[in-house]
């Protein structure tokens, strides 16, 4: 599966790794991050030297703060956003989702005031008209970006998403395994 458009929110040390990964498959990538002085640096050194230094985001990987230019026609879109902002950021790009868009988390943790997995919080804001996923597992940004072999696992209560969220992240240093246990 290669040639997606694929909005990848979150300039964090995961969002920058996985954005590099899925330029690296082929994808269309959209960078979003919230932080001014983050986009900035992204868009003129093309790294952020506070998380990841000295590793490169790929020209071809579109960076913006605009949450309309990051999600519209995205038919596949990745929160890294830490999860206690995971919530806020889905009311944000809500307006721009596409129906039957995949939305993926990748996004460690749980809902603090609800306690609530990104799954739910991802379901509960959108409701029915996305496709959830989610993209977990043993693995840090720092080895992934310097491709370290690394095996994560892709899970969806349906198991045709699992494997979809599968073909998308697959690379030789990037194995990805399927699961329909979203929990």
């Amino acid at each position: 599966m290669k040639g997606i458009d694929i909005a990848v929110l979150g300039g964090g040390s995961w969002g920058i790794t996985l954005s590099r990964l899925l330029d690296e498959a082929g994808h269309r990538v959209r960078l979003w991050e919230l932080y001014p002085e983050v986009i900035d640096e992204l868009k003129t050194r093309r790294e952020h030297s506070k998380v990841l230094p000295g590793i490169k985001v790929p020209e071809r990987v579109i960076i913006t703060g605009e949450e309309k230019e990051a999600v519209e026609g995205a038919t596949h879109i990745l929160l890294c956003v830490p999860s206690h902002g995971v919530r806020d950021t889905l009311i944000k790009i809500s307006p721009h989702i596409g129906n039957d868009a995949v939305v993926i988390s990748g996004a460690k943790g749980i809902e603090t005031d609800t306690l609530m997995r990104m799954s739910e919080v991802i379901e509960n804001v959108l409701g029915e008209r996305v496709k959830v996923g989610a993209l977990s597992g043993p693995s840090h940004a720092e080895e992934v970006s310097r491709r370290m072999p690394t095996t994560v696992v892709a899970s969806s209560k349906d198991i045709d998403v699992a494997e979809e969220i599968q073909r998308i992240f697959m690379l030789d240093y990037f194995r990805v395994y399927t699961n329909t246990d979203i929990t």
